[in-house]
């Protein structure tokens, strides 16, 4: 157990604390091999993890506040292949559609973020 600064007031603190007793900043932990760090409540979680359990954060390549979070396969469906098919029979469409199958191409190369549903 070591004394770290805090990164926001600069209290000295444990490293094994959660959160800085002074001003309630969370503490960064070490990350081990197939390990992540949930960016909203800086919760180790498992690499391949969907869900946060701390805070449920949880990961995706997209969001819309209707549908929710959407995993590689609502991305490829809804936001390239609909949308690029759909300018077929109607080519006006696809000046609308093609940047925001760019934009969903981007995501799916990027890879997926955790979103904060509230």
């Amino acid at each position: 157990m070591a004394l770290i600064n805090c990164k926001d007031c600069g209290n000295e603190i444990s490293d094994s604390a959660g959160a800085c007793p002074k001003c309630g900043a969370p503490v960064p932990r070490t990350i081990g091999e197939g390990e992540t760090q949930c960016p909203h409540c800086m919760n180790i979680v498992d690499e391949n993890a969907t869900t946060c359990p701390g805070c449920r954060a949880i990961k995706g390549y997209m969001y819309d506040r209707r549908y929710g979070v959407g995993g590689k396969f609502a991305v490829i469906t809804w936001a390239i292949i609909v949308p690029l098919a759909l300018t077929i029979p109607f080519p006006i469409i696809g000046i609308i559609t093609v940047p925001f199958a760019l934009f969903a191409v981007y995501r799916l190369v990027t890879g997926p973020r955790w979103y904060q549903i509230q």
